[in-house]
């Protein structure tokens, strides 16, 4: 349930803009986001044999049937892919900032930024859930 509705709210920023998908993945990959309630690679961060009292039938397809020094491979495995790939979104993010900051240094017109886009946002939204939008 949980799983399904982070999906969910991953799709609805894919609707609103580059932005708001980037910062989601940004804040996504802080150590500060965990979910071991539902996330087993999470979980066995606190408890390194969570992964060993799940019964076979609570287990993803792969995991099914393999031995527990298999399990716990397997569980490293993608701990260490994700923060690899935590890292790069982090040091991606720094990137963005830069450049961001470098732009709105040396733009015409700095106000027609974050303002726009939270405006466009929120037209963009409002007519999805079936609002007629004037504009004057």
């Amino acid at each position: 349930m949980k799983k399904e509705s982070q999906d969910f709210e991953d799709q609805n920023a894919v609707k609103q803009s580059a932005s708001a998908i980037t910062e989601r993945a940004v804040v996504k990959s802080k150590k500060v986001y965990n979910n071991s309630k539902w996330d087993i690679v999470d979980a066995s961060i606190e408890d390194s044999t969570r992964i060993l009292k799940l019964k076979d039938e609570e287990l993803p397809t792969e995991l099914k049937g393999k031995t527990e020094e298999e399990k716990m491979k397997f569980i490293e495995s993608k701990k260490v892919e994700r923060e690899k790939y935590q890292k790069i979104i982090q040091e991606l993010s720094v990137k963005r900032d830069e450049n961001i900051k470098e732009q709105k240094t040396n733009d015409v017109n700095p106000e027609a930024d974050f303002g726009e886009e939270i405006k466009k946002n929120v037209l963009k939204n409002a007519e999805v859930k079936g609002f007629k939008v004037e504009l004057k």
